[in-house]
């Protein structure tokens, strides 16, 4: 073998460095083993090395680094901040790996490492990363163990997924129990399923009250794609009723500046208490667990309970 071991300052694993040659052509080689026991990154270097010499025989496998395919990914379009969380785990794990070398063992070796005690829905969510990630290079991820027309990386089995709606009287004790200042937020979230981050940064100019529209432009949209929403007459009501306590933003906080990044939590989960509290003195259904983003499951359900279609839904919402 022409690679030799090294230990780095404060790095528990095993890396290799040198040149593999071929003739005279070479590869120069520095890199970690992720293996802490020197017998384990021994195996690891022999792969590192076959893959080296066929790089340089030229066997007609692509060599695409999984850095160079998260740029790609990134730049195609917006990317939600749990997204990009989670591709920079991918990409300090994967970083100088070739794609097409990549293998359900490398894959699990990361979930060891990264994702040992996420539950299924998160492990689906950073599998759903890495699978695009790849996809932009045009290399599949898939779910049958059997297929060979890609990369098997399986999926965890939810159990009990969350599809939550307030029935009518839920949702309007929750209504009487947000303060004043929260009631118009959380009507526009449930009667036009608009996600947190957007409806946070809509701005007034955003609001046609003659036409009765709301334009989310695609500065503030997931998909970065400018829509256009019939305004529901209750928003509008309560609008007009209420007036702008802001000159650039259509919804603030309790102090009429801006929300922070987290948005009205703790106000929200306050007045979900207090509305149980009182639907458990009328013997009623009590809410379940709701968060901020279950008000735009809640519109989902609703409008397609009421006889919506799907593509019309997709489009409302702003769904790929």
């Amino acid at each position: 073998m022409s690679l030799f071991f090294i230990r780095r300052a404060n790095s528990k694993y095993w890396w290799v460095k040198g040149r593999v040659y071929l003739a005279d052509k070479y590869i120069s080689i520095r890199q970690s083993t992720k293996c802490i026991a020197k017998r384990d990154a021994k195996e690891v270097a022999k792969s590192i090395e076959t893959q080296a010499l066929a790089r340089l025989k030229g066997n007609g496998t692509p060599s695409v680094p999984f850095s160079n395919s998260i740029i790609k990914w990134t730049e195609l379009q917006k990317r939600s901040s749990g997204d990009l969380w989670n591709a920079e785990r991918l990409l300090r794990f994967f970083r100088d790996s070739n794609i097409y070398t990549i293998t359900l063992d490398d894959w699990q070796r990361f979930t060891i490492k990264h994702l040992k005690n996420y539950k299924p829905a998160s492990y689906n969510r950073v599998r759903d990363t890495f699978q695009a990630v790849l996809k932009v290079s045009e290399l599949k991820v898939v779910n049958d163990p059997t297929t060979k027309d890609g990369l098997y990386i399986p999926i965890r089995k939810v159990k009990g997924q969350r599809v939550i709606y307030l029935s009518y009287e839920q949702r309007e004790m929750l209504f009487k129990h947000y303060p004043s200042w929260l009631k118009s937020w959380a009507i526009a979230c449930a009667y036009h399923g608009f996600r947190k981050g957007e409806s946070l940064l809509l701005q007034r100019t955003d609001i046609n009250f003659e036409e009765e529209l709301i334009c989310l432009p695609m500065s503030i949209t997931k998909s970065e794609r400018n829509r256009f929403i019939p305004m529901h007459p209750r928003l509008k009501d309560i609008l007009l009723e209420e007036g702008f306590r802001h000159e650039r933003y259509v919804f603030v906080n309790h102090k009429g500046q801006p929300y922070a990044r987290q948005g009205p939590h703790v106000a929200h989960n306050t007045a979900i208490k207090r509305a149980n509290k009182e639907l458990a003195e009328l013997n009623k259904p009590l809410i379940p667990r709701f968060t901020i983003h279950d008000w735009r499951h809640h519109f989902a359900s609703w409008y397609l309970m009421s006889g919506g279609d799907a593509e019309s839904l997709r489009q409302l919402g702003g769904w790929t």
